[in-house]
Formats: structure tokens, C-alpha cells, sequence
């Protein structure tokens, strides 16, 4: 299948579905109010606690979101009132997410040194000694006035140019995750979800051209689906929006990523 075609077909999933993606909504709505209420109370004592409650609850909910996307994409079956299977796949999912994401931070500090980070940072540390000045008194934005303009704008581009090869490898590393997402609900293994050998198998039996033209696309829609998502939020502030789209991009992504994996079958 063409990638504009997986596009498609993945857009148009949510309308055609559509008793399951207002359960799934309905679910991520639930998600944002819980988080909502629980940023907002504080009980001292009790704090801890309530976290933990939190956490198992969201996880269940994010579990059972999971299943029933899933369920949408290769029709299998749902049990909506297994607390525990849900919570087991929410954990999972929630341990290869964050597995991949500390490998693009981990990934990302390596470039800290090649791209100038590090020595401009040292620079201009040497440069702030050699003014002997009482450093205390000053704010960060009245530091950076009695900087040379040379500094700052080695130190910028610097820092431009390391945030654009972590935006490359967090991209890579998020599709390795939909990869290790979609093997796990199809294997069940989650060893094998976060095995480098296992993702380069899938990607080496899609095609590496046609694996970066399909990461391409669908990091274009990504980024067009965060910038809308802060825009509207930022104008709205509403957890409607966030949790709509939240919805939305589940389904997308994770029919989009399903079916490119099944061709390699």
C-alpha cells in the first residue's frame, strides 16, 4: 500500500470507528480530569499516596485506551472490566515509551561536545570569572547583557544545531516505539519490544528508503498536530481539545504503523 494511501485510510479510521473513538476520547478526557483534579490537591500527608492512586487508576485507564485502539486495528477482542490486565498494559506500554525516551535523551547528550555545547558553555564560564564580579547580585537576563554578542551567538547556534539532532533522534526513537508498541501487542513479548534487533528486522523487511519517506510523512503530521495542539490550548486552554487530539493521534498513528508492519509479514 502507498504511504498517502496509510495516510488516508489512517485519517478516516476515528469518523469510521466512531463508537470507538468516543469511547477512547471519553477515556483520555477522564485522563486529563484526574490529572487536572490531582495537580490541584494537595492533602500533605497524604500526598504520596494519592500519587500512587493516581498512577494505578491512569494506568488502567491508559491500558484499557490501548486495548481498545488495538481492537480497532486488528480486531481483537476487549475486556473492559479486567482491572488488572489493563493496568499490565498500560505498565508495558508505558515502560517501552519511556524506554525509548531516555535512549533519545541518552542519545542526544553525546552531541553536546561535537556541536559546541559544552565548549561555549566553558567559555563563557571562563569569560564571567575573568570580570570579577559578584555573580550573585545579578539576574540571568542582566548576565547575559554584559556578555560579548560573539558568545551568545556561538552559544545559540550551538544550541540550535543540538536541538535539531535531538528533534531527528527523538523522531526515530518515537517511531522505534510504535514498532516496539505494535510487536508487543502482536507477540505479547516485551523483551522483544525494546530488542534493537527485533525494530531493525521490521524496518529492514519494510525497506530503509521507504521507512525514513514513511517517518517523513508522518512527522510532518505530527508536528503540524502538536503545533495546533499548543495553539489551541494556548488560546483555549480547554481538556477537550488535548484530549480529542490525544484520541485522534492514537488511532492514527497506531493504524498507520500497524498496517506498514504488516506488509512485512
Amino acid at each position: 500500500m502507498r504511504i498517502r494511501h496509510i495516510v488516508k485510510e489512517s485519517f478516516l479510521l476515528p469518523f469510521k470507528e466512531y463508537k470507538h473513538f468516543i469511547l477512547v476520547f471519553l477515556l483520555a478526557l477522564l485522563c486529563e480530569v484526574i490529572t487536572e483534579v490531582f495537580n490541584k490537591v494537595h492533602i500533605g500527608q497524604w500526598t504520596i499516596l494519592l500519587f500512587i492512586l493516581n498512577s494505578v487508576v491512569t494506568l488502567i485507564i491508559f491500558g484499557l485506551m490501548i486495548s481498545l485502539t488495538n481492537s480497532v486495528v486488528d480486531n481483537s477482542s476487549v475486556d473492559y472490566y479486567n482491572f488488572l490486565e489493563n493496568f499490565i498494559e498500560g505498565l508495558r506500554e508505558y515502560i517501552i515509551t519511556l524506554y525509548y525516551m531516555f535512549l533519545t535523551a541518552l542519545f542526544s547528550s553525546f552531541f553536546i561536545v561535537p556541536t559546541g555545547v559544552y565548549s561555549n558553555l566553558l567559555h563563557i564560564h571562563e569569560y564571567i570569572i575573568r570580570m570579577d564580579i559578584d555573580t550573585t547580585i545579578f539576574t540571568l537576563r542582566e548576565l547575559s547583557a554584559e556578555l560579548p554578542v560573539s558568545l551568545q551567538l556561538d552559544l545559540t547556534r550551538s544550541i540550535q544545531l543540538n536541538v535539531l539532532i535531538s528533534i531527528i533522534i527523538f523522531v526515530f526513537f518515537l517511531s522505534f516505539s510504535f514498532i516496539g508498541k505494535i510487536n508487543l501487542n502482536m507477540s505479547g513479548n516485551l523483551f522483544n519490544s525494546l530488542d534493537f534487533r527485533v525494530i531493525n528486522g521490521y524496518i529492514y523487511r519494510i525497506g530503509y528508503k521507504r521507512y525514513l519517506k514513511f517517518v517523513g510523512v508522518m512527522s510532518l503530521i505530527l508536528v503540524l498536530s502538536f503545533n495546533l495542539v499548543w495553539l489551541l490550548e494556548f488560546l483555549i486552554r480547554d481538556v477537550l481539545i488535548s484530549a480529542f487530539l490525544e484520541a485522534f493521534l492514537l488511532f492514527f498513528a497506531t493504524n498507520a504503523f500497524y498496517i506498514i508492519m504488516q506488509e512485512t509479514k
